[in-house]
């Protein structure tokens, strides 16, 4: 195990065993001391959810902004081909035709996946 990980262990494990000593020393009773404590986990829970749900908004706002993306790049992309390729005008539509196609496809899909999300 690496330093770092080694010094890392033992803050969590140095802290745990804090933890217990200040709850067992405490001035308050046992039945106060669970209500605190089912409190703070309670009250950490819905701050771990809430930046979860906010992660969440987040990526699925990013992820939306990729159909756009690919969207205006495929015309250049379907150029490139032609130009490395050299296909005639026919085959460079099929190829065009087959990159929007592809495209219209991840995007109905990153809009699934955004929204799904979004519903975390």
């Amino acid at each position: 195990m690496s330093r770092v990980a080694s010094t890392t262990v033992g803050v969590i494990i140095g802290g745990a065993v804090g933890a217990v000593a200040a709850l067992m020393l405490a001035p308050k009773a046992g039945s106060e001391i669970r209500s605190d404590v089912w409190n703070w986990t309670k009250d950490v829970e819905h701050k771990a959810a809430d930046k979860v749900r906010g992660a969440g908004s987040s990526i699925a706002s990013g992820i939306r902004q990729v159909p756009g993306v690919v969207s205006e790049k495929a015309p250049m992309v379907a150029s490139k081909v032609k130009s490395l390729v050299g296909l005639g005008s026919e085959q460079a539509n099929q190829v065009a035709d087959q990159v929007e196609n592809a495209s219209e496809q991840a995007s109905g899909q990153i809009h699934r996946q955004a929204d799904r999300m979004s519903q975390i």
